[in-house]
């Protein structure tokens, strides 16, 4: 579960006008599904977003985060990147350096989104492929994909032959070819079956053209 499920580990009362008691119930009964999920599927992933928080309150989050951790720590939780602005509110754990700050020695697994990263990027007026580079620091076990408008701060998971799409693949190929055994998914806000079979199609053309030897 996500902060847009209830579940904010940075800031657990922000946007969120339950009382303190229903969000700590609710983020328990999340979480305890969630961890019987994982042991029924046996997965040994389960991603986690640090959350969104109130403007001006980095340095509360930061702080807030690792009483999430030792609350819920699992040693199968994977850290994932989020866009540094979603919908006007910030979101804690944008780059590789905030990120191993936040697991703080305890998460040793690592979620890669790309498109994420490169909303980031464009926010901070940042280099997609410097920051990329510094994910190289990180043990990422699974890879995120979808594509950004050209120059775009916002994550709208389009897919990958959108018309509008920017997403520099030449950079996200070369990432994939680098780390081949590490598992990448294709994320779109349309769950259709022939969307995602489609995308696939596109995903082996591009590796082709940009990923192949």
């Amino acid at each position: 579960p996500y902060h847009s499920h209830g579940v904010n580990p940075c800031a657990p009362a922000a946007y969120d006008d339950r009382a303190l008691p229903d969000i700590e119930a609710h983020v328990e009964e999340a979480m305890t599904l969630t961890f019987e999920a994982a042991d029924t599927l046996g997965a040994g992933i389960i991603v986690l977003h640090a959350g969104r928080y109130l403007p001006g309150g980095h340095a509360a989050a930061m702080e807030e985060f690792p009483r999430f951790l030792d609350r819920y720590f699992d040693p199968r939780l994977t850290l994932e990147n989020l866009p540094a602005v979603y919908a006007g509110y910030p979101l804690l754990g944008n780059d590789a350096q905030e990120l191993e700050l936040l697991a703080g020695g305890r998460i040793d697994q690592f979620c890669l989104d790309f498109p994420h990263l490169a909303c980031t990027t464009n926010y901070r007026g940042q280099v997609f492929v410097e920051e990329l580079e510094r994910f190289e620091s990180l043990n990422v076990t699974l890879h995120h994909l979808s594509n950004i408008r050209r120059g775009s701060i916002t994550d709208e998971h389009l897919e990958l032959d959108h018309p509008d799409g920017g997403l520099d693949f030449a950079a996200v190929f070369g990432r994939l070819r680098r780390h081949r055994t590490i598992p990448t998914t294709l994320e779109y806000k349309e769950n259709a079956r022939e969307v995602y079979a489609r995308q696939v199609r596109i995903f082996s053309r591009l590796w082709e053209e940009y990923g192949g030897e």
